[in-house]
C-alpha cells in the first residue's frame, strides 16, 4: 500500500466550512441542495465574501461530524490534507486562510501538522496519478482530478450530487475499498 497516496480536502470534508460560513453571515436557512457557490447563496459579491473571513474565522471552523472517522480510515495509508486557498480576495485574505488552516491543523491534528502532511494548492489536479486518490466535496475538483489520471471520491454534501447519501463515512470506505482493489492494493 505504499504506492497509494490519499489526499483529503479540508474545507467541506473535515473542516465544517459551511457551518462556519452560515454562523459568520447569520444565514439560518438549510443549505440549498445542489448549490456550491457560497456567494450566490449568501447574495454577496465573491470578493467581499472572502475578505470578510478573518484569522479567527479560519482557526475556529469546527470539524465535520465525520472527520475523525474518515481520518481513522485514511490513516492506514499514505495520506495528507490537500486544501485550496480562496480563489478570490487579496493576498492578505489568502495568507490569512493559510495561517488559519495551519492553526486549525495544530488544534485538531497536531501530529499531521508536525509531520507537515498538508499541501496548499488550488490546482489539485496537478497531483493526479493512477495511484493517487482525492477525497473532496467539490464535483468540479473531483472531475478534474479524474480527468488528469487520478482517482477520486466525491464526499457527500448538500451542495453536490451525492447529497442523498446519509452514511458518508461508510460510503467513503466502500469507494476507497473499490479503488484500492482496482489499483491492486
Amino acid at each position: 500500500m505504499t504506492n497509494v497516496k490519499i489526499y483529503v480536502d479540508m474545507d467541506g470534508v473535515c473542516a465544517d466550512f459551511i457551518t462556519a460560513i452560515k454562523d459568520r453571515f447569520k444565514y439560518t436557512d438549510p443549505w440549498p441542495v445542489g448549490i456550491y457557490e457560497i456567494d450566490k447563496v449568501l447574495d454577496i459579491p465573491e470578493y467581499d465574501l472572502w475578505e470578510n473571513l478573518t484569522l479567527d474565522f479560519w482557526i475556529d471552523i469546527p470539524k465535520t461530524p465525520e472527520c475523525d472517522r474518515l481520518m481513522q480510515i485514511v490513516s492506514n495509508y499514505n495520506y495528507c490534507f490537500l486544501t485550496a486557498l480562496p480563489a478570490r480576495g487579496s493576498i492578505v485574505c489568502r495568507s490569512t486562510s493559510i495561517i488559519g488552516k495551519m492553526e486549525w491543523l495544530k488544534t485538531y491534528y497536531k501530529h499531521i501538522y508536525k509531520q507537515r502532511k498538508y499541501i496548499f494548492a488550488n490546482c489539485k489536479y496537478m497531483l493526479a496519478a493512477p495511484n493517487h486518490i482525492l477525497i473532496d466535496d467539490s464535483s468540479r475538483k473531483v472531475d478534474k482530478f479524474i480527468k488528469h489520471g487520478g482517482r477520486a471520491i466525491l464526499f457527500p454534501q448538500p451542495w453536490n450530487e451525492n447529497n442523498h447519501i446519509e452514511n458518508k463515512v461508510e460510503y467513503i470506505r466502500e469507494c476507497l475499498n473499490k479503488i484500492l482493489l482496482d489499483i491492486g492494493e
